[in-house]
Order: structure tokens, then C-alpha cells, then sequence
């Protein structure tokens, strides 16, 4: 005969406190339960311990196993546990002795999957319990007995806490949908309590309080994140995962996303270093971007403190974030034989500090970067600050030019010895690995102009306020090659070309046109361009307050420059259609084909010249 309930409990060197859980659970009232206890390889009493219970009452059954992971642990007893319905317990922990009876009594009586109680928190130092009234959250969920885990409005992964120690679960179910632990050293029980939940039509939820976690054990479970501080995120990506597999995805997705930010914010707040670090260069490089918070809106998010949390950290400095003085010492990259990049930073763009702007430059991984300040004249201050860190970078350069933006671009890019163009603004900050990015993005699509998201954002540089600024609202923008002509409606919202990077034949044509204002630029740009590519991802941390960002557009606004374009375009069309035009276009053609291949080959060399011209040829 079955019994009713099987526990199932990992056990690894917790000889301090494995009795009293252990009696916890052998004086339960329900008596008809079986206590299945997997020792990990326990190097301290532990085992010794499980085996002077094992011989005193024949409900306990002891394995043992290499010391692995309290999932492999779990998942290892689950292979022999036999009853009707499932507990999983840590051995660090104790329960009130009616714990079992109740949640099988209220299974029982209404025929449920999952049956969810309450619990509370013994501090070990203090001796005191402290309420843990966030492991139900009892506004989320239905009023009523049972409820399917799809009926539940919004929020789901937040009703309840992803650990399986305050649950019941019925065993046939489990085993119908072959949920398993995930075997890693913490975060090992998300993935099943998730996945059980996703597909669970019957849930129930109990008042009582029948659980005790006791907290600050050392040795226990929880405490060893620094060890693996990543498990969060293997943990996450199995769920989604999951959810993709099964279908539940779709009513699924947005909850997931909000999930996936509080994990984040907790994991970040809680870890300490050297941990701390290695989170935080993860999150801003890849996870957050694998999470989508760079496409989902700023509305699917429930708590925007999350989100702000989540934008921070994809876009501030790491000593910025934690409010840590940064370094005095500015590390100072080897002159390149080559340029390759000529970055302006035009005085007429901003007032904002010029020190900020120029250590982010001056921390680019791309080698062949040069700085080039362009002075108009008007903040003195500024100049000496950016003399200084000339003095220790030689890729910084001062260049003197009027105080409007037309002749200090014309004055930057007289200067300029590299072959591409980037723009920072005064007072904006760039990110590490940008004109390596683009520059690495820009040749795979061979384009003259590349694009990426930004952030605007204001006040005290520790703690601003943000905003994720895309540079279109058009999703068949990114990843592809197109041509702004043809598609002007796509790129209405971006008009910040300090987020990319240019050809400068391409600057210097736009330079041609009239160009009195900023935004005058971006669209010479937008119109002179035959290829564009947009990547989704932010590089740029746009602070000035005068600057154009990439910003949304009223309707005033874009009307203006639909008639801008359309004026621009037909200009270009009757230049285009003359037969001057077409005579000096056949007279040019082999020169400056002759002088784009040997530009080609300096930058790429002779092979790769040599496939770009077969395939024109074939293509």
C-alpha cells in the first residue's frame, strides 16, 4: 500500500540542525508518510546522523550519492518515493507537526495538483520568527478554492515563491508532465516549482502557517550564491524554456519578463564580492539583453523600480551604480599606427562635463580611435580640462573652430585623419565596446551609416531617471539593410546620429547642404544615405539637456520633416536625372571604383577585397 505522503529531503553537512528538522518530521500527525533522506556527500555527521534515524524508524529510508547538488539530491529520491502525493523539504528547516495532515486533508478535499501554505522565518541568532507575508500573495490570485495557474490576472511568477519546501504536489502530476529538478548548486528548485505551476488546472492555497525557514545557518543551501551566482540565470533560461515548449508562452511572455527583472534586482541587491562584479559585466553585456528589456516597452513592466533598476544597470558604469569612487588613474591606450575612427566632440552640442565624456572615450576597446574636442571659443574651462587629458592621452586633441555647428563639424572633420566619423555631445557618456561594435557591425552589413538604441537620462549621474530610446518603432528596422528613402517612416523616431557612426564622405556631402541646426544634419544624413543599418542595441548614454536623443516626434514635427525629406529627395532626383550628372557619373566611374578597391584593400587587405569583388561580380 502507498503511502500517503513521500518527503523527500537533500542533505548536505547541516549536523547542527538535522535532528530537530528531522523530528519535525517524524512526530507529524499524519503518520502514513515515508521520509526518503539523500545524503550529497556530506563530509561532516550528516550521513552518520540519517543512519541512526534510518535504524530507529522504518519510514526513513536513506541514499546517498558523490557530493553533487541538492537538485541531483532531490531528483535521486524522487526515483523511489512512492506516495500519493510529494513534499520537498531542506534539511535546514522545521515544520509544525500538522504540516502534512492539513495540506493532504485540503488536496484531498478538493481534488488538487498544488496546494501552497503558508510560512514564516526563524532567525538562528536571535531565536525569533519573523512573517513572511510575500510567499502568498494573496491580492494576485482568484477568491476562490481552486484556480488554474492561467486564471490568475497577471503576475503569476510573483504569487508565489519559487522554492517547493511550502508546497504539496499530487505525484501522478508530476510524473504526467516528467518535472525534474534542475541539478545546480542553488536556484536548483525554480524550474520545478515554475514548470509544475504553469501547467497546473487545480491550485489551492492554505493560511496556516506550517513552515519555519531558518535563516542566517551558516553552511545551509541558501547562503552559498557567491559560489554560483550565475544559477539564477540557467534557472531562468530552463523556464522559458519550458514555457516555449509547452505552449504556454504567449499568456506567459510578459509575466516572465517582469519576473525576470525582480530576480535581477534581488540577486544584484543580495550578492556580495567578488560576485557582485562578475553579476553585474553579465547583465549589462548579454543577459538583460537576452531578457528583451531593450524590446519590450516601458508598460509591460508592473514595477517600474525594477525596470529603472534594469536600465541602470545596462547603462551606467559599475562604480556609478553602487555610488563607488571610481578610480583616479585613467587607463591610456597605445597610439594606433592607423586611425580608424575620428570621434568629434563639438563644444556647440552641450555645456555638460567634458571629463565624463572624455574618460568613456578614452576607455573604447576599438583600437584607432582619436578624440578630437572642437573648442568654439566659449568655455575656457572646458579646454583646459580637456588639455589636461590630452597631456596623458595623445588620441585627445583640441581643434579650434567657430561657435556654430556647421563650422566646427566642417572644422572637426578637417582635422579628422580617420575614415569613419562617430559624435559624442558634452556631457554624454558612451560605452566601452561601442565603436568596436559598430565598427565590427558596420563592415558585416557594408554600409555608410550604422545606428543603435540609446538612453536619455537626467539628474545626479548615481540614481537618473531613464529611458530606453529606440531608434525606430518599426521592428523590421534592426538587423537589416535599408535604405532610408525607401522607407522613411520606419526611422521617424531616431534623429540622433551620435548614437552611430558614419562614413565621412558621407559627413562631408551631408556638410554640403544647409545645415544650421542639429537636427538639420541628421536629416542631410537620412537623405544621403542609399544603405542604413540599425542595431537593438544601446551603446550611447545621452545627459544633455539640449540634446535631440531619440526622442518621439509630434505630429507638427514630423510633418515638417516628411516636406524636408520630400523637398531634399527631388532635389536629389533632378541632379541625378541631368545629363551633366550622368556624363560626370560614366567619366568617374572606374577612378572611383579604382580608389574604393585600394581603400579596401588597405583596410582589409588583398583577400578580402578580392571576395567583395567576385561576389559584385556574381551577385
Amino acid at each position: 500500500m502507498e503511502p500517503k505522503v513521500s518527503v523527500i529531503i537533500p542533505v548536505y553537512n547541516v549536523e547542527q540542525y538535522l535532528g530537530e528538522c528531522l523530528d519535525s518530521v517524524l512526530e507529524q500527525t499524519l503518520r502514513d508518510i515515508e521520509v526518503i533522506c539523500v545524503d550529497d556527500g556530506s563530509t561532516d555527521r550528516s550521513l552518520e546522523i540519517l543512519r541512526e534515524y534510518e535504524k530507529r524508524d522504518s519510514r526513513v529510508k536513506v541514499l546517498t550519492q558523490p557530493n553533487t547538488n541538492a537538485g541531483a539530491a532531490r531528483n535521486h529520491g524522487l526515483k523511489y518515493a512512492k506516495g500519493k502525493y510529494l513534499s520537498f523539504l531542506d534539511s535546514d528547516d522545521f515544520f509544525e507537526a500538522n504540516m502534512l495532515e492539513k495540506a493532504y486533508q485540503r488536496c484531498e478535499r478538493d481534488d488538487l495538483e498544488i496546494v501552497v501554505f503558508r510560512s514564516d522565518q526563524y532567525v538562528q541568532q536571535t531565536k525569533k520568527y519573523q512573517p513572511a507575508p510575500w510567499t502568498i500573495r494573496k491580492e494576485l490570485i482568484p477568491a476562490k478554492d481552486v484556480f488554474s495557474f492561467r486564471e490568475i490576472p497577471k503576475d503569476r511568477l510573483k504569487c508565489f515563491v519559487g522554492w517547493a519546501w511550502d508546497k504539496l504536489f499530487l505525484r501522478s502530476f508530476v510524473e504526467e508532465h516528467q518535472l525534474t529538478y534542475q541539478e545546480q548548486r542553488t536556484t536548483n528548485d525554480m524550474f520545478f516549482v515554475f514548470a509544475a505551476l504553469s501547467q497546473a488546472q487545480r491550485i489551492g492555497t492554505m493560511e496556516d502557517i506550517l513552515a519555519h525557514q531558518r535563516k542566517n545557518s551558516t553552511g545551509t543551501l541558501s547562503v552559498t550564491r557567491e559560489k554560483s551566482w550565475d544559477c539564477f540565470y540557467h534557472a531562468l533560461n530552463m523556464v522559458s524554456d519550458f514555457l516555449k515548449k509547452t505552449g504556454t508562452w504567449e499568456w506567459m511572455e510578459q509575466d516572465f519578463a517582469n519576473y525576470t527583472l525582480n530576480a535581477t534586482s534581488w540577486n544584484l541587491s543580495t550578492i556580495a564580492e567578488p560576485a557582485r562584479k562578475k553579476l553585474y559585466d553579465k547583465l549589462q553585456k548579454e543577459w538583460l539583453f537576452e531578457f528583451g528589456v531593450h524590446i519590450h516597452p516601458a508598460e509591460d513592466y508592473y514595477n517600474q523600480t525594477e525596470y529603472q533598476t534594469a536600465l541602470r544597470v545596462m547603462a551606467l558604469p559599475y562604480d556609478t551604480y553602487f555610488e563607488k569612487e571610481p578610480e583616479e588613474s585613467m587607463a591610456v591606450a597605445p597610439l594606433a599606427e592607423k586611425t580608424v575612427v575620428s570621434v568629434l566632440v563639438p563644444s556647440c552640442l552641450g555645456a555638460g562635463s567634458v571629463e565624463e565624456t572624455l574618460k568613456s572615450l578614452c576607455a573604447q576597446t576599438m583600437e584607432g580611435v582619436e578624440i578630437l574636442y572642437v573648442d568654439g571659443g566659449k568655455d575656457q574651462a572646458a579646454v583646459e580640462a580637456v588639455v589636461a587629458v590630452a597631456a596623458l592621452d595623445p588620441r585627445v586633441k583640441v581643434i579650434h573652430g567657430g561657435q556654430d555647428l556647421e563650422s566646427q563639424f566642417k572644422a572637426g572633420l578637417q582635422a579628422a585623419a580617420g575614415a569613419y566619423v562617430g559624435m559624442v555631445r558634452p556631457g554624454d557618456w558612451v560605452k566601452p565596446n561601442m565603436y568596436e561594435e559598430l565598427w565590427e557591425a558596420m563592415k558585416a552589413a557594408d554600409v555608410p551609416v550604422i545606428l543603435a538604441d540609446c538612453f536619455q537620462f537626467q539628474g545626479d549621474k548615481g540614481k537618473p531617471t531613464l529611458e530606453y530610446c529606440r531608434m525606430s518603432t518599426h521592428g523590421e528596422a534592426y538587423g537589416t539593410v535599408l535604405s532610408p528613402s525607401q522607407y522613411p517612416q520606419v526611422f521617424w523616431q531616431g534623429q540622433d546620429i551620435c548614437c552611430g557612426m558614419m562614413d565621412r564622405t558621407l559627413l562631408d556631402k551631408a556638410l554640403e547642404g544647409q545645415v544650421q541646426q542639429y537636427r538639420d544634419l541628421w536629416l542631410q544624413v537620412y537623405v544621403q544615405a542609399q544603405r542604413l543599418f540599425v542595431m537593438r542595441k544601446p551603446y550611447y548614454l545621452c545627459r544633455s539637456q539640449n540634446g535631440s536623443g531619440a526622442q518621439p516626434s509630434n505630429s507638427q514635427q514630423v510633418s515638417n520633416l516628411q516636406k524636408q525629406v520630400r523637398q531634399l529627395q527631388q532635389e536629389i532626383r533632378d541632379v541625378q536625372s541631368s545629363c551633366s550628372y550622368r556624363i560626370g557619373r560614366l567619366l568617374t566611374f572606374l577612378p572611383r571604383k579604382l580608389r574604393g578597391g585600394m581603400r579596401c584593400v588597405r583596410e582589409n587587405g588583398v583577400a578580402y577585397t578580392l571576395g567583395r569583388f567576385k561576389q559584385k561580380l556574381l551577385g
